[in-house]
């Protein structure tokens, strides 16, 4: 019978079911009991967004800062799926938003990988360590550049993420944001004091990335910027090197006239 009631808290919580779970907590089930894989009812309400079954497992003692197996919190659940209204419940409640998952992602990290600048804003208020790095060496700025949130990216370096950060590979936010061609984000970092003259483990530069891929207009950026245009890598290839193999005329253009 009390298996019954646990495995009924957790599928109301998920379901978003208030009523139900408030009949449940009444009649004494634990709102800390977890499934076979540590899942807590507080950890399936937010991924919906229920906020009312929240508040409910919260003021009957949930606990906020419990995590399954893998590590993840009801926090991180919120915030990846961009519950601005759950996460501030939570983050009210005295959850941990630096709290890490098995592979040291945070919440701030899942929220830059899908680019909820809301939740964002929340958690960098709450004290969010916006230069914590995960176990692939990325910040959530690296990860929001890479995926082109512009809106989280000027946040992240208005609360003072390190531009020249290098993940495992010695690769930076300006390399992965050049690599994609995303102009608008290069022109973010550069302003904030990125290096355009680092190297990753290859002695790749950001300019050699853009120029592999044809990014004309990030070329040109990273060679205002003031790029050294003839560095090579490891290999001895340099970025006119790599536009000329991949046919990029323009590039090519470019890096002539800057030489």
């Amino acid at each position: 019978m009390q298996k019954e009631q646990n495995e009924n808290l957790m599928d109301a919580s998920e379901r978003g079911h208030a009523d139900s779970v408030k009949m449940l907590i009444d009649a004494g089930v634990d709102v800390n009991v977890a499934d076979e894989y540590g899942n807590t009812a507080l950890m399936l309400a937010p991924v919906e967004g229920h906020v009312n079954v929240v508040k409910l497992l919260l003021a009957a003692g949930a606990d906020v800062n419990a995590a399954n197996k893998y590590g993840w919190t009801a926090l991180m659940f919120a915030s990846e799926q961009g519950h601005a209204n759950v996460a501030k419940l939570l983050i009210d409640a005295d959850a941990n938003v630096n709290a890490v998952n098995e592979d040291d992602d945070t919440a701030l990290m899942r929220i830059s990988f899908y680019g909820h600048a809301d939740v964002a804003q929340l958690l960098i208020d709450a004290g969010a360590n916006v230069n914590a790095a995960n176990k692939n060496g990325w910040t959530a700025l690296m990860l929001a550049s890479f995926y082109r949130h512009e809106n989280v990216v000027k946040m992240l370096l208005a609360a003072g993420a390190d531009v020249n950060t290098a993940d495992n590979y010695g690769k930076t936010a300006l390399m992965l944001a050049s690599f994609k061609g995303y102009s608008d984000v290069v022109q973010l970092i550069i302003d904030a004091g990125a290096d355009v003259n680092a190297v990753d483990e290859d002695d790749d530069t950001a300019l050699m990335r853009a120029s592999f891929y044809g990014h004309t207009d990030v070329v040109q950026l990273i060679i205002d910027a003031g790029a050294d245009v003839n560095a090579a890598n490891k290999y001895g290839t340099t970025a006119l090197m790599r536009a000329s193999d991949k046919g990029h005329t323009d590039v090519v253009q470019l890096l002539k006239e800057s030489k």
